[in-house]
């Protein structure tokens, strides 16, 4: 019987996929990167923020972020990637983003794990005495959340793919899966690469932005059985040089959060990451999504 899984996609996302199904003990699993492991988009580009998982309300989401949590530290364990603890500060200066911080203060508190560490502060002046760096007079409530975190998305990726080999995944760098083929009950059969053809069980797109460039041959017109479960959210951010305080801080400093203007920044020891994105979003999907 063909038990073969093909993951599309070296990133954090394949990579996680294959992790995760390597340990529940699938043997015959291969991903597939057209480049190098973690080298390109999402992956490559990602700020590394991590956010706690009481920031999701459905439980499903929270459920999610709690085993990658979970994940990050064990193998940060190993000392391979950075994983830094820094917490999270959610700013709002206005009616409607207090509500908003209060809804979320309201489902930190009940985690019994970070709850005693979680912090809400109305008051600008000591607001201004903890984080110097930041102009608080029309900061309305300040709420610390303890778990988020920020990661090297680089490093982390290293060790999910030599945790992947050692578990016996096989990884084909420089190698694209051009075509998926379904058969006639639109499943997917058989997945051509530049290795050649493979049968499969199941195939796995996590190609992220470019999974339309994946060619699925056999889909009928009428019913469409491809579902796109998650594409990347895009936003824009900047590296810049780090800020007088935190160079000569021996804490690290919380991300920041302007939750009314969708904005963030990252105050790191190295560098600091500004960064932000507007409701109406960017550039729109390619329509052969």
């Amino acid at each position: 019987m063909n038990n073969r899984i093909v993951i599309c996609g070296g990133g954090l996302m394949g990579l996680s996929v294959a992790y995760n199904l390597a340990k529940r003990g699938v043997k015959e699993l291969f991903l597939f990167e057209r480049n190098c492991i973690g080298s390109h988009n999402s992956s490559r580009v990602n700020t590394g923020l991590f956010v706690s998982p009481m920031f999701y309300s459905e439980p499903s989401l929270r459920s999610v972020a709690r085993k990658s949590l979970n994940i990050y530290n064990e193998l940060a364990a190993t000392g391979a990637f950075d994983f830094n603890k820094c917490g999270r500060v959610y700013l709002s200066s206005s009616d409607e983003s207090e509500t908003q911080a209060r809804r979320l203060l309201t489902r930190l508190v009940t985690d019994p794990s970070s709850s005693f560490l979680v912090e809400a502060i109305d008051c600008p002046s000591e607001m201004l005495a903890r984080w110097p760096m930041l102009a608080t007079e029309d900061v309305k409530l300040a709420v610390f959340s303890p778990l988020d975190a920020t990661i090297d998305v680089a490093g982390l990726s290293r060790i999910l793919a030599d945790n992947c080999r050692e578990m016996g995944v096989q990884i084909f760098e420089n190698c694209s899966i051009k075509k998926v083929l379904i058969n006639e009950e639109s499943r997917v059969y058989a997945v051509d690469t530049d290795e050649g053809f493979i049968d499969v069980m199941a195939f796995v797109d996590a190609a992220g932005i470019d999974s339309s460039l994946v060619d699925v041959l056999g889909l009928p017109d009428a019913d469409h059985p491809v579902r796109i479960a998650a594409h990347p959210c895009s936003f824009t951010f900047l590296s810049t040089d780090p800020l007088p305080h935190c160079q000569s801080s021996s804490q690290s400093q919380p991300v920041f959060v302007c939750m009314d203007e969708n904005t963030f920044i990252c105050p790191l020891k190295t560098k600091t990451i500004c960064g932000g994105f507007t409701m109406e979003g960017g550039t729109s999907i390619r329509t052969s999504f």
